[in-house]
This record gives structure tokens, sequence and C-alpha cells, in this order.
């Protein structure tokens, strides 16, 4: 289970290959159940990774909460953006986790 995108194996050069296998991107078809939180204006990971990884977990069949937060950076800094993340986080677990 992933709760955040990883950093684009393709901005390095050269990437090492666990760099490739820690990505999220890689590894969307794998993994079934899915939260993912983007910040529309993250200047670290683009959101098109994120459109992509979901379009992939879809297509393989995955269930996906993603969301997006307008105007908000790599880490939100928005209190109301910031309880919506952890009681989404919250919720998510809770389905997952057996009491």
């Amino acid at each position: 289970m992933y709760l955040t995108v990883g950093a684009d194996p393709h901005v390095c050069l050269d990437p090492p290959a666990p760099a490739i296998r820690r990505t999220s991107l890689t590894s969307g078809d794998t993994i079934i159940v899915w939260v993912v939180f983007h910040g529309t204006d993250d200047p670290v990971v683009p959101i098109d990774q994120s459109n992509e990884l979901v379009e992939r977990v879809r297509a393989a069949g995955g269930s996906v909460d993603y969301v997006v937060y307008e105007g908000e950076g790599h880490g939100f800094r928005n209190p109301v953006n910031q309880r919506d993340e952890y009681e989404r986080t919250e919720r998510f677990l809770d389905a997952l986790i057996p009491p």
C-alpha cells in the first residue's frame, strides 16, 4: 500500500534501478487500492504523474480515492486541506486494516 506518489525516475540522469522500482508509476498496475493526494501547484512532482498513476490503477481494476487540492504545493499548507487529508487517510486505513 502506498499513500503518496514517488518521484519521477526520468528526471534523474541515469537513475539507479532501485529508484525506478520505488516510484509509484512503475507499480500502479500491481497495487489495487490507493489514495492519492496532489496539489495543483506542486513544483516537485508534476500532477501529470498522479493523473497517470490513477489511470493505470483504474485500468487494472483497482480503486483510487484521488484528491486534488487547488493552489497547494508539495506538502499542504492550508489547514482545511491538511485536516481533509488526515481524515481521508484515516478512513482509507480504517477500511483496509481490521480492528
